[in-house]
């Protein structure tokens, strides 16, 4: 099978950690990131660009840093217009950058590029909670918990006084800049009588418990 992202032909490295199931080289975990990477995943100052048609734009430090936690290596940056670096990996002689797609056509240099260090990148706490999210929705699409990079409920939250529903997990709430959470619910949200009608429907038995109804 032939990859477009730079370097597939030499990501092949074996990984140095077997802690994700089933990624044994660059290449298995790219496959398995098109399933876990979403707009969420992505830098904010690029989620309004972000699509699943350009699947790996802004999405390049989080996925740098967590390939180096399963392979190994280094990670470098190219500097880009406005001064951000954009990350890739070079283990040994191979040199691999899984979300080089999203510059198209542009030729990108990988060489002589100063190295890039998670200290650095994640003393941001929004990439820190970006790159955590992106590590551990990995693990739950490769157990089979996830059918991909959406986590299976919603929170809704209270930010500013707006209410917004965001796919999100108690994790990355600060991600999002939101206060608090207000409820969690697996659905629309329902009066009660029609969450209880619902709920009976597929199964599920109610008891009376001090005048409120739980399930």
């Amino acid at each position: 099978m032939g990859y477009k992202f730079y370097g597939w032909e030499t990501a092949t490295v074996p990984a140095v950690s077997h802690s994700y199931k089933g990624i044994n080289t660059p290449q298995d975990l790219y496959d398995a990131l098109l399933h876990v990477w979403c707009e969420y995943t992505c830098a904010p100052r690029l989620r309004a660009e972000w699509s699943e048609e350009n699947i790996t734009l802004g999405q390049c430090s989080i996925t740098a840093f967590l390939v180096q936690d399963i392979f190994g290596g280094k990670v470098y940056g190219i500097k880009r217009p406005g001064g951000n670096y954009h990350c890739y990996n070079v283990v040994g002689d191979s040199v691999f950058d899984l979300t080089s797609e999203q510059f198209g056509d542009e030729v990108l240099s990988y060489e002589d590029n100063p190295e890039q260090f998670r200290e650095d990148h994640f003393a941001s706490e929004e990439k820190k909670q970006r790159y955590i999210y992106l590590a551990g929705h990995l693990k739950k699409y490769l157990e089979g918990h996830i059918p991909g990079g959406l986590p299976g409920g919603f929170f809704i939250y209270e930010n500013g006084g707006n209410d917004e529903i965001l796919f999100a997990e108690e994790n990355v709430i600060n991600l999002f800049g939101c206060e608090k959470a207000q409820g969690y619910y697996f659905g629309k949200p329902m009066p009660m009588e029609e969450t209880k009608a619902d709920s009976i429907s597929k199964g599920l038995k109610w008891e009376s418990k001090t005048n409120e109804e739980t399930v």
